[in-house]
């Protein structure tokens, strides 16, 4: 029953022999033995303590009741720092939460932290959910993070409440954070510097604040010779100048960003900087190009080792599948993706959309339901309530709705993207294309209700994105907005000016450039024609 692997060691020759001889024993005893064993080994392993804690903190955790709390909160901090180090994301979360809640901390509150392994503790779940959680889970990030940041003000702990706040901030979740960071650090210092490319993102709503904090990032940069804070920089001032229509710009930074990659091992930036140079080239129309930087994404994503890189790889992949009409990879990469992240709404979307532009109708439904669970519930009514850090829950689903109505004649839903679209229009911190992509919700829902005064704003509205793809980036299903532009003047009665579109090269690629409005899903997708990208 028992063997010896080697000299001094032993175990049982096959786990169910131990599960069985355990369950044998009595509570009591079981909880005592748990108990002799963590102190044993205590003592055994002295100064390499820290590389066992994991099983340290196993037995004290079993033996809580006989040794109480202390040291079980003790080694599940230090089994789950070493789990951060490795990026071992999931593992590290687990201790954290069995630290936090031994010593009697709520995971969900807003209160600062107690004292200062509290503090430890809320900030390594934050960072641990970073890595091993989706997107909708940063708000709670953020919350824990704020928690550990409080206390280090509080005592006085600049440096600690500093390096909180430094943390990997890629919305605007981080931005009150990172304002209240800037107050403790020298206007000039390299902190200052690191905060300001950390500003950048959560203040792309404005642009004119965005670009201040860029230029105050990047001189610091180059002072100090820091070719990471550099690359940060540049890739957030990238995603600032996407998200804002500013599209050449975006590609110019992003490429200086690529130049640095062999300098320093950034791999969230080198996936950041690649997804929206995918995103910007596509809504260009440089699908060759976007396509490269898609598939060269995958392997930083898989680097960091986070679930919400890794996803938004597969999304990007997944995009440019689609707009070759390459459905089988883009079915395979949409699965993937929802294996890995099941709420996910641009995979959701992206299985909606596939689903019904081949036929199956009955489960582009049902994926249509799941897309529609993610909208907050009680709050699409409410104007004001979108975000830089929720918005895709809102404009995903104003999107998909009206296209898959534009397949089905099925407009009852109307209603829901209505009020989407007032929330979103009614919103002050957003950026350029999450208004844009209400505005195109609104313009296919006009077309099908034949609305031509709607139409005709509308079209005006518009004007400024011809010739791209949009929205982009996450916002909703990319769609020509010349396309978009025809079908306005087709409602408006302009036959002439619909008439005027020319579409790219790449869209002759799909051989559906005279596919109409509900031929037969496996001859000819409607959606083809918005899906292809027209010239400037």
């Amino acid at each position: 029953m028992i063997e010896e692997p080697s000299v001094g060691w032993y175990q049982f020759t096959h786990a169910l022999i131990q599960e069985t001889l355990a369950h044998e024993l009595s509570l009591t005893r079981r909880v005592r033995l748990h108990a002799r064993i963590a102190e044993t080994l205590e003592t055994l392993y002295g100064p390499e303590i820290e590389a066992y804690a994991a099983v340290l903190a196993y037995h004290f955790a079993q033996a809580e009741a006989v040794t109480g709390a202390e040291k079980l909160v003790q080694y599940s901090l230090l089994a789950g720092d070493s789990a951060l180090k490795v990026r071992a994301f999931e593992e590290a979360f687990a201790h954290f939460q069995r630290g936090l809640t031994a010593k009697g901390v709520k995971l969900d509150g807003l209160e600062p932290a107690e004292d200062e392994e509290a503090a430890a503790l809320l900030s390594g779940l934050g960072h641990a959910q970073l890595g091993a959680q989706d997107i909708s889970k940063l708000t709670q990030i953020v919350d824990a993070l704020t928690r550990a940041f409080d206390y280090h003000v509080y005592a006085g702990e600049s440096d600690q409440a500093v390096a909180i706040a430094l943390s990997y901030f890629n919305l605007s979740s981080g931005r009150e954070l990172v304002q209240r960071a800037l107050m403790l650090v020298p206007p000039d210092s390299h902190d200052a510097g690191r905060l300001q490319a950390r500003n950048i993102a959560p203040l792309r709503y404005d642009y004119d604040k965005a670009q201040e904090a860029f230029h105050h990032a990047l001189s610091v940069a180059r002072q100090q010779r820091d070719k990471s804070l550099e690359m940060h920089a540049l890739v957030a001032a990238a995603c600032a100048a996407h998200h804002n229509g500013h599209h050449a710009q975006s590609v110019e930074r992003n490429r200086q960003a690529i130049d640095l990659f062999h300098l320093v091992d950034l791999p969230n930036e080198e996936a950041h900087a690649r997804m929206d140079l995918q995103h910007a080239l596509y809504a260009m129309g440089d699908l060759e190009e976007s396509t490269r930087h898609a598939e060269a994404m995958m392997a930083p994503a898989e680097r960091t080792r986070t679930n919400i890189w890794q996803v938004r790889a597969i999304f990007t992949n997944e995009n440019v599948s689609s707009a070759k009409g390459d459905w089988q990879s883009a079915r395979a990469l949409i699965d993937q993706g929802l294996a890995m992240s099941p709420q996910e709404v641009n995979l959701l979307s992206a299985k909606v959309m596939l689903e019904y532009q081949l036929g199956e109708t009955d489960t582009g439904e049902d994926y249509l339901k799941r897309l529609l669970d993610t909208i907050p519930i009680g709050v699409s009514d409410l104007p004001g309530k979108v975000t830089l850090t929720n918005f895709p829950y809102y404009t995903v689903p104003a999107m998909v709705i009206p296209l898959v109505a534009y397949i089905t004649d099925e407009i009852s839903k109307f209603d829901v993207v209505e009020g989407i679209v007032q929330s979103v229009l009614t919103s002050p911190k957003i950026c350029l294309d999450i208004r844009y992509a209400a505005r195109i919700a609104q313009a296919l829902m006009a077309v099908q209700r034949r609305e031509s005064k709607a139409a005709s704003e509308l079209y005006g509205e518009l004007q400024l994105m011809r010739g791209t793809m949009s929205p982009q980036g996450g916002v909703g299903p990319g769609l020509a907005v010349d396309r978009v532009l025809g079908l306005l003047s087709q409602t408006m009665g302009n036959l002439d000016q619909a008439a005027a579109t020319t579409p790219i090269p790449y869209a002759s690629e799909t051989g559906l450039l005279t596919a109409t409005r509900r031929r037969p899903f496996w001859t000819n997708h409607w959606l083809s024609p918005l899906n292809c990208a027209c010239a400037p």
